[in-house]
């Protein structure tokens, strides 16, 4: 089974997340993070499970590429699609 991987600027803008979600008290950062390694897990365990990924290229469907900030996650992180957005809208993630 592959390994999903977190690239390293995905773990600054997960950070960055963090700090939004505690700083506006949406939900727990605690929950955040175990959603997160569930959705990651998910992606793991089923190769059929895509991510999109937004690229200054256009967008395109990878397996396996976890790069918050770019990503929607195809799962039940829907949740935090919204979070995401404020985000996008705050701190320029680029997120839609």
């Amino acid at each position: 089974m592959k390994k999903a991987r977190i690239e390293p600027s995905a773990r600054r803008d997960i950070e960055r997340i963090e700090e939004f979600i505690s700083r506006n008290e949406l939900i727990s950062v605690s929950r955040f993070r175990s959603d997160l390694e569930r959705g990651i897990e998910e992606i793991e365990n089923n190769p059929s499970i895509y991510v999109y990924n937004e690229t200054k290229f256009g967008t395109r469907f990878q397996r396996h590429r976890i790069k918050l900030g770019y990503i929607i996650f195809y799962i039940e992180l829907s949740q935090y699609i919204s979070i995401m957005h404020i985000v996008h809208e705050r701190e320029e993630f680029i997120v839609r």
